[in-house]
């Protein structure tokens, strides 16, 4: 049985996984910053919003998840 901690964790594999395969996808990095934000890992959350925005400054969610930060 896998808890929630493990379930983001796995999550969070995937999703760096996909930043291998798709590094100019905002979307993966703004996801990234949203599993780290939750698991309160606040630098981590911070790096991957800030890399959503250069690839999307539109990215109105990771620019409100980096003022609560």
């Amino acid at each position: 049985m896998i808890n929630k901690e493990g379930k983001s964790h796995l999550a969070i594999k995937m999703l760096l996984f996909n930043a291998e395969l798709f590094p100019n996808s905002w979307n993966v990095f703004n996801s990234l910053g949203e599993l780290y934000f939750q698991s309160n890992q606040k630098e981590k959350a911070r790096l991957n919003f800030e890399k959503s925005l250069k690839l999307n400054p539109k990215d109105d969610r990771a620019k409100l998840l980096l003022s609560k930060l």
